[in-house]
């Protein structure tokens, strides 16, 4: 009841503002036919801007939230992409609600949980969940989650960080920080969070006699 209530006074503020809009604008017309001089004229443009801009904002305000981020362009953000998956892993009891310097505390007491949700680059850019998985024996393993399927990813393991790589759109919709390469075949697209992460896995499940490099 309350939100009809207030789209409805929107509304109505909207309309008041159409109408003066209306009215300077009849008015610049009959003064143009009548005379009127240069300063009245400017100062009668100046008002019919301003009220325009304010008619715009307000019925900008009355629109739904999605239409407005359709209306302005806007693309959902990489926080916003794992706000949504961490809750729904959350609900279903896949992981425990946490930070990333917990997630590095409980793989080093050798816990397996699941990593925030990462983008997969590729031809058929995909969205999943790295299970970083650390047992009691000490060898990290990772696994790539999505849907039903679950990926082994085998050790040795070659974390490398690409500098200077161009964004893509993609990669700027998802405001992705860093571009990891894990083994040859899985390309991430990974914020400083889940980095961290890795690279604790990484440097637990490769020591340095296996010749694996993360750098």
């Amino acid at each position: 009841m309350d939100e009809m209530k207030s789209v409805a006074m929107r509304l109505l503020i909207t309309l008041g503002y159409g109408a003066v809009l209306a009215a300077l604008v009849v008015g610049t017309l009959v003064g143009n036919l009548f005379g009127v001089d240069d300063v009245s004229r400017l100062l009668l443009t100046l008002i019919e801007f301003v009220t325009g801009l304010l008619v715009l904002s307000v019925v900008m305000a009355a629109l739904p939230r999605r239409l407005q981020q359709q209306v302005a362009g806007a693309q959902p953000t990489s926080a916003m992409m794992r706000r949504r998956v961490d809750r729904l892993l959350v609900a279903i009891g896949g992981i425990p609600a946490r930070s990333a310097r917990a997630d590095v505390a409980a793989l080093a007491r050798g816990a397996s949980l699941y990593a925030r949700a990462v983008r997969i680059d590729g031809p058929r850019p995909a969205l999943g969940v790295l299970l970083f998985e650390a047992p009691a024996d000490g060898q990290a393993v990772l696994r790539w989650h999505q849907g039903r399927t679950v990926e082994t990813i085998p050790a040795p393991y070659t974390v490398t960080e690409l500098a200077g790589v161009r964004s893509t759109a993609t990669a700027r919709t998802l405001k992705a920080t860093s571009t990891v390469w894990i083994g040859e075949t899985i390309n991430v697209q990974l914020t400083p969070m889940d980095l961290e992460v890795l690279r604790h896995v990484a440097a637990a499940a490769t020591p340095e006699r296996d010749g694996t490099s993360v750098r």
